[in-house]
């Protein structure tokens, strides 16, 4: 059976690491909240929308590859190297 010095003891550790706990999701929600707001800046509110976002500029990101590997045959096409 502890002592109530020991029940003392851990109690107060316990109070310790709730103040950490608390503090660390201070911390954590004040980066989600600066995160959020740089998303907000390409429209995005959203992870669902942050996701729909990646999808849409890799499709536009693959268009434009396509489009560059053409033109450079073609110019490879009208001009000799």
């Amino acid at each position: 059976m502890p002592t109530v010095e020991e029940i003392f003891e851990e109690l107060e550790e316990l109070k310790s690491e709730i103040a950490m706990a608390k503090q660390d999701k201070a911390e954590k929600t004040g980066q989600l909240s600066e995160q959020m707001k740089a998303l907000k800046s390409f429209d995005i509110d959203s992870v669902q929308d942050a996701k729909k976002k990646i999808i849409s500029m890799k499709k536009e990101l693959e268009e434009l590859k396509e489009k560059i590997i053409a033109s450079f045959e073609k110019l490879k096409e009208n001009y000799e190297w």
